[in-house]
């Protein structure tokens, strides 16, 4: 009894043996070759699988569309400041006469608000503080009705462009101005007669202590101008400036270098002819 068990035992065996190994005459078995192949893909996309995030980098939408606007413009030199200054006391004087349609100008020029509230300061400049108090307003009112309206563009702009994700920030810049385009200039100058004509009504009070920033109020709106441009806090939340957009951090999303080169080492690996199973150079898949 013993005896037929072993053999019974030894004839299992040799049967699964043949059977998982078991190709047709004359095919060369090339399973190790082609379980490196996977091997290696695995790893491949083992390591990709990581670094998912790595495709893209996350840029601050402010200062991407600053740069953008500031191509589209031309810099904001002295000149061009004093023209900027001319066209924002030219709407004030249209406000005032209740004749604010009276108001022309171009897409470039409306950018130039934008400009002037993303420009470092460095304290009040004298050429418009020397003239007394209503010289003083006037300027603070420019400075306020740049930060407001800057926010209200520059909010629209990057809740049309965020949801994308552009090649890198000159493609970004492309994008940006291109979007500022679309905005229809009677949309721009509306915006623009609002933030004066809000600013100038508004009640200001004035910090000339000496801090080495520009800081005054206006209404309940706190605005300083230092290094890093205009910044509008309202309830003690920060709405433009310092990275802010109506109060959020708004980014911008760029392709990585790096992980395109990724991207195209996966696709390689991936077109390798890898497949499941084993096969031979014979054309026979075994182990199925």
């Amino acid at each position: 009894m013993k005896t037929v068990i072993a053999l019974l035992l030894l004839l299992a065996v040799a049967g699964c043996g043949k059977q998982a190994g078991s190709v047709n005459a004359g095919a060369t078995n090339t399973s190790g070759s082609s379980t490196e192949s996977a091997t290696v893909t695995e790893r491949v996309r083992s390591m990709t699988a990581g670094k998912t995030a790595a495709k893209t980098i996350t840029v601050p939408a402010s200062g991407l569309i600053a740069d953008a606007l500031a191509g589209y413009a031309g810099p904001l030199d002295r000149a061009a400041r004093q023209r900027f200054f001319k066209f924002a006391d030219h709407t004030a004087m249209l406000i005032s006469a209740n004749n604010e349609a009276a108001l022309v100008a171009d897409s470039a020029t409306l950018a130039r608000p934008i400009q002037f509230a993303l420009t470092p300061f460095n304290g009040w400049e004298v050429s418009h503080m020397r003239d007394g108090a209503k010289a003083q307003a006037v300027y603070a009112s420019t400075l306020a009705a740049a930060g407001a309206y800057a926010n209200n563009v520059m909010t629209d702009l990057a809740s049309k462009l965020s949801a994308d994700v552009m090649k890198n920030p000159d493609e970004a810049r492309k994008s940006i101005v291109a979007a500022y385009e679309k905005l229809p200039v009677d949309v721009l100058k509306a915006e623009w007669i609002k933030a004066l004509k809000t600013a100038h009504s508004a009640r200001k009070s004035i910090d000339l202590s000496g801090s080495g920033n520009i800081h005054f109020t206006a209404d309940t709106s706190d605005f300083v101008g230092d290094g890093k441009g205009i910044t509008l806090v309202k309830g003690g939340q920060t709405l433009f400036g310092d990275g802010y957009l109506n109060g959020q951090k708004i980014a911008f999303a760029l392709e990585s270098t790096l992980a395109s080169d990724i991207g195209k080492t996966q696709k390689i690996e991936d077109r390798s002819g890898t497949s499941q199973g084993n096969a031979t150079d014979a054309g026979v898949k075994v182990g199925q």
